[in-house]
């Protein structure tokens, strides 16, 4: 399949972007945004993994039709024979933030804790921030691990991942590279802002802050 990340038109031109595309040109630019911060691996995997859970056929169909809705909403083609999608009714912000918790998450070492925790907050709120932890108790992070993965055709979107768009040794080595620049950047911070070092979590949330600067994308 040819994974579609963004339809538009141009006018009456039909623009498609590939999901390879789409992730690759995202990396790019976010490793350039957070570049001056030195967080520049921290960027290229949010970027990549962003859009992770375009990969399935079901998110396929999802914005072919949309797209064709879109079209005849313009007044460029006739009224399309198939339902029109309910917007947001396909996630696809959940795959890259459930992939990193999974993998990275619950390993005992705490800067990769940290580290996935910051970079799955930029990716699941890429278009639209989550509370980690509401008023109600209610974890941003577990309702994301705890969905039905059948529902967001997780499995094949991971599938998609890793064969079209990067290797698992390709995240694994960037994961590393960015829990390095984490661990430097919350130390640059505790050395300028903090007398006595207990300032961690003012570190983590700067940090995390820097990531979600070049969110909306």
């Amino acid at each position: 399949m040819d994974y579609i990340a963004h339809i538009c038109y141009d006018g009456e031109k039909r623009r498609e972007q590939s999901l390879y595309d789409h992730c690759v040109r995202t990396a790019r630019y976010t490793s350039w945004a957070l570049t001056d911060l030195g967080l520049v691996n921290c960027g290229h995997l949010t970027g990549l993994l962003h859009d992770v859970g375009k990969g399935s056929s079901n998110f396929q169909n999802y914005i072919r039709h949309s797209s064709a809705y879109d079209a005849y909403n313009s007044g460029l083609i006739d009224k399309p024979d198939f339902p029109c999608p309910v917007r947001g009714s396909v996630i696809h912000t959940f795959h890259g933030c459930i992939y990193l918790l999974e993998r990275f998450h619950r390993d005992c070492d705490q800067m990769s804790q940290v580290t996935a925790e910051i970079l799955a907050t930029a990716i699941a709120s890429h278009h639209g921030l989550f509370d980690c932890k509401g008023l109600d108790e209610s974890n941003g992070f577990l309702h994301r691990l705890r969905y039905d993965k059948s529902k967001l055709d997780y499995e094949e979107c991971i599938e998609t991942l890793e064969s079209e768009i990067c290797t698992k040794s390709e995240i694994d080595n960037l994961f590393n590279k960015a829990k390095t620049e984490i661990g430097n950047t919350m130390k640059l911070i505790g050395n300028k802002f903090s007398t006595d070092g207990k300032c961690l979590q003012f570190q983590i949330i700067i940090v995390t802050l820097c990531a979600l600067s070049c969110k909306k994308i």
